[in-house]
């Protein structure tokens, strides 16, 4: 058997080809190989910074635990301190305010005096007129002095009323006076109170301490610690509001309760007038001449019928005027629950 040699040139084309093969071979899993340590080095670079961003959001939730457990026990300490001090300031203006009470009570005792006498001296003028009437020697002159009487008692009468409403208008007088002292000293109170409630930080509404994004975006714990804290801030601002709602609405109240004074003061006397006017009337009528037999049977009978209208007209303007008392202090009840109110 004859072996030929293969020509040295094709050997030469034939090594090429197989080298070539070899290398696109070895590059092609040179790059593979590479690709899978890229994609590997990334996965690892990724979960490196998941486990920081969660150490870092624990670590900002730790912080604003503390932060907000500070906040809440300064303001707790504050409302405790603002109690005590607001109690000693109460106390010192409630001495001073009771001087003023017990000065205006004295003050009444006086000017109820002075109105008792003045009625007193109405009184003895009117009993030495009867008295002087009654001792008229002729049953004629007689007869005059008691068709007379009745005059002059509805005059007396009169007499005496607006002296007493007069006296009346002096104790009212010094009534609102007094309050105006009272006023002043409470509204000195109430500045104070609030002065100090503002040093310690209870006259605004407290900062929240809320989660900032870490990474982008908030987590779904953050959202809702926000909306937590959100209300936890508007929960104690009202309590703040409520404890001082005493010294914030305390010179509106008290001007409502001057005018309601005031105001009851003309609605009693309005009332008084005109069942002065319809006593008056029945005074004029004499009940004591018309049963001595000093008018005819019809006049007496007229007499007494006039006597039961005006007895039913008191009765309708006192009916009258307690519902206007009624209605009032319903309305008066709705004003000063919203002058109360929580803002």
């Amino acid at each position: 058997m004859n072996f030929t040699p293969e020509p040295r040139g094709r050997r030469r084309i034939v090594d090429s080809f197989t080298a070539g093969a070899l290398l696109a071979l070895v590059t092609m899993f040179g790059f593979a190989a590479a690709g899978t340590l890229l994609a590997t080095e990334t996965r690892a670079d990724s979960a490196v910074d998941e486990r920081t961003l969660k150490e870092l959001r624990r670590e900002a939730q730790r912080e604003r635990q503390a932060l907000r457990k500070e906040r809440n026990q300064r303001l707790n300490d504050a409302v405790k301190s603002l109690r005590l001090e607001a109690d000693d300031i109460t106390a010192e203006y409630r001495e001073r305010v009771r001087t003023i009470d017990t000065e205006f009570d004295l003050d009444r005792v006086r000017l109820d005096a002075e109105t008792d006498s003045e009625i007193a001296a109405l009184e003895g003028a009117l009993q030495k007129e009867l008295g002087v009437g009654m001792a008229a020697a002729t049953e004629t002159a007689l007869l005059n002095h008691l068709s007379a009487m009745g005059e002059q008692t509805r005059a007396h009468q009169d007499r005496v009323f607006e002296a007493r409403k007069r006296g009346a208008g002096r104790v009212q007088a010094a009534q609102l006076e007094a309050l105006s002292r009272k006023g002043r000293l409470l509204s000195e109170r109430d500045d104070r109170v609030l002065a100090r409630a503002r040093e310690l930080g209870l006259m605004t509404m407290p900062t929240p301490v809320l989660a900032t994004p870490i990474g982008g975006e908030l987590t779904r714990n953050e959202i809702q610690w926000n909306e937590r804290e959100q209300r936890d801030v508007q929960r104690l601002h009202e309590r703040h509001v409520g404890l001082l709602g005493e010294f914030s609405y305390g010179q509106k109240l008290r001007a409502w309760e001057r005018a309601n004074l005031e105001e009851d003061f003309a609605l009693e006397w309005q009332e008084l007038s005109e069942l002065q006017d319809l006593q008056s009337q029945q005074r004029m009528l004499n009940p004591v001449m018309l049963q001595a037999g000093m008018a005819d049977e019809t006049s007496r009978q007229q007499s007494f019928a006039r006597l039961a209208e005006l007895g039913e007209q008191q009765n309708q303007i006192k009916i009258r005027y307690q519902h206007l008392r009624r209605e009032r202090d319903i309305q008066r009840r709705e004003e000063k629950r919203a002058l109360t109110a929580v803002p």
